[in-house]
C-alpha cells in the first residue's frame, strides 16, 4: 500500500479556525495554546515588558496610560480607563462612572457620577456619552430644552479648544452666561444615534470618531450639521473590547466575533472561540512594536497576530509605547498547558487508512517535552476512539500505527520555543490514492 507525506505546515501558519463552518482539511487548529501563529510556524509569544507593583492584581487593577504628560502607572480601578488629552498634560480620565481631572502640579479633582460612560479626544474636541448628567444641568440652568432627555444615545462633542468642559464639571458663578454663548455661535453640540442602543465606547478613526453601542456601530463628525452613518447592526461586547490598531479598529462584538473596520468593515471570525466566554469581560490591546492584538479578561487570553489566533496564559490589561518599549500591565498568569490539536484530518480520502509515524519539525528550550495523543474514527458520525499517548523522541520521530478515516491529533508540549512543521507518513488503500505511483 502506498505511503503519503502529509505536511501540516500551513494549520501552523493559520491558527486556530475562523469560521465555524470550516469542515475538515481547511487547514486550521482546533486549539493551539502557549504559542504564537507566525509565517513561519508556531513560535513563543512576543509580549511587552511587565510593569507594576501589585501582588497578584485583580485584572483592570492596574492599567497603564499615556497622554502629553508622559507615562502613568493608575492602580485601584476596577474598569477599563479612557483618557481624552487635551494636551500639555491635562487628561480628562473616564472609568464608566466617574471622571477624574488631571493636570500638572494640581490634585485629581474628581467628578462622581457625572454621567459620562465613555470620552475621548479628537482633533481638538472632546466627544462624551452616557446619560450626561452634567449637560443637562448645565442646559437646565440656561432654559435650554430639548425634545428629548440626553441618555446613553446622545453623543456630546465640545467646542475646538475645550472651553466648555470647566463650565459642564464645575459650573462657577457666571459660568452660564459664558456657556451660553458657546451655544449660541454653535461651537458645541449633541447628536443622537437612535438605533446605538447605549453607547458603550467612542474611539477616533481618521477624520472621525466611531460610535460603540449595545445594538449598533455608528460614525459621527461633529459639526453644525453633525455627519452620522450607521456602520453595523451589531453591538459591542463590552466597553474595553475595541482597539485602535494602528490606524484600523479590531473589536469584539456582542454575537463573539472579531471584526476589523477601517475604510471599510470586515469580519475575522472566531465567535467559535468567543461566543461562549462572552460573560466574560474583554479588553483588547494592541502592541504597535509587533501588530499583535491581545483579547483578554480575567479568566482568558487569546493573542490575534497578522497570521493568526492562538490561546496564551498572559491576560493584559493594558499596553503602552515608552521609549521604543512595548509595556503592559497582567495579573498572575493563568494555569495554560501548552498544546497543538489538530481534528478531523482525513487528507480528501474517506477510506481507511493508516498513520503510520509523525515528525516534528521544533527547537526545544531547556529540558523539551513532547508528545502525542492520537485519536481515530472510521465514519463520520462516529465517537473518536484514544490511543497511547507516545513521547515524541529527540529527534521529533514517533512511530505510531493507528487506522482509521479521520484523525484527531493532540501534541502536548513544554518547553518548546518554535514548531515549524508536522508530517504524517499516511499507508492509503491503493485503489484510491491519487499521488504519483511511477
Amino acid at each position: 500500500m502506498p505511503l503519503n507525506r502529509a505536511e501540516l505546515r500551513e494549520w501552523l501558519t493559520n491558527g486556530l479556525n475562523p469560521d465555524p463552518t470550516n469542515k475538515a482539511n481547511l487547514k486550521h487548529l482546533e486549539k493551539v495554546q502557549g504559542f504564537e501563529v507566525s509565517p513561519f510556524g508556531l513560535v513563543e509569544p512576543r509580549l511587552p515588558s511587565y510593569v507594576g507593583t501589585a501582588i497578584a492584581p485583580a485584572f483592570l487593577e492596574e492599567q497603564l496610560i499615556k497622554h502629553s504628560g508622559g507615562v502613568e502607572l493608575e492602580g485601584g480601578f476596577t474598569n477599563y480607563l479612557e483618557i481624552a488629552d487635551l494636551g500639555e498634560g491635562v487628561v480628562y480620565l473616564f472609568d464608566g462612572t466617574d471622571a477624574v481631572l488631571r493636570q500638572p502640579d494640581a490634585t485629581d479633582v474628581m467628578y462622581a457620577d457625572p454621567g459620562i460612560a465613555t470620552g475621548c479626544e479628537h482633533l481638538g474636541q472632546v466627544y462624551m456619552s452616557g446619560p450626561l448628567d452634567v449637560v443637562s444641568d448645565m442646559l437646565d440652568s440656561i432654559d435650554v430644552e430639548i425634545t428629548h432627555s440626553l441618555d446613553g444615545s446622545y453623543i456630546y462633542y465640545s467646542c475646538i479648544g475645550y472651553d466648555d468642559l470647566t463650565l459642564l464639571f464645575d459650573s462657577p458663578t457666571g459660568a452660564s452666561d459664558d456657556y451660553v454663548k458657546l451655544f449660541e455661535r454653535n461651537e458645541l453640540g449633541w447628536v443622537q444615534l437612535k438605533e446605538v442602543g447605549e453607547i458603550l465606547q467612542i474611539v477616533p478613526l481618521g477624520a472621525d470618531v466611531i460610535a460603540y453601542g449595545t445594538e449598533a456601530i455608528y460614525k459621527v463628525r461633529a459639526g453644525a450639521t453633525p455627519f452620522v452613518q450607521k456602520l453595523f447592526d451589531l453591538g459591542l461586547a463590552n466597553r474595553g473590547s475595541v482597539v485602535d490598531a494602528g490606524g484600523k479598529h479590531i473589536f469584539l462584538c456582542e454575537n463573539g466575533a472579531l471584526y476589523e473596520l477601517s475604510e471599510g468593515g470586515k469580519k475575522l471570525g472566531y465567535e467559535n472561540v468567543f461566543e461562549s466566554l462572552l460573560s466574560d469581560v474583554f479588553i483588547l490591546c494592541f502592541d504597535p512594536n509587533t501588530g499583535n492584538t491581545f483579547i483578554s479578561s480575567d479568566s482568558y487570553a487569546y493573542l490575534l497576530s497578522t497570521s493568526g489566533l492562538s490561546r496564551i496564559a498572559t491576560p493584559i490589561s493594558s499596553i503602552v509605547v515608552e521609549g521604543g518599549v512595548s509595556k503592559r500591565t497582567s495579573p498572575d498568569s493563568l494555569s495554560l498547558s501548552d498544546l497543538v490539536q489538530i481534528a478531523d484530518l482525513d487528507i480528501g480520502d474517506r477510506d481507511i487508512k493508516t498513520l503510520r509515524a509523525a515528525k516534528i519539525s521544533y527547537i526545544p528550550k531547556a529540558n523539551p517535552s513532547l508528545s502525542f495523543t492520537v485519536k481515530a474514527r472510521d465514519k463520520r458520525e462516529s465517537a473518536y476512539t484514544s490511543f497511547t499517548v507516545s513521547d515524541i523522541r529527540d529527534n521529533g520521530y514517533q512511530q505510531i500505527g493507528t487506522s482509521g478515516v479521520d484523525f484527531d491529533l493532540t501534541l502536548n508540549c513544554s518547553n518548546i520555543e518554535y514548531i515549524a512543521n508536522i508530517e504524517l507518513d499516511i499507508e492509503t488503500n491503493e485503489a484510491l490514492y491519487t499521488g504519483d505511483l511511477t
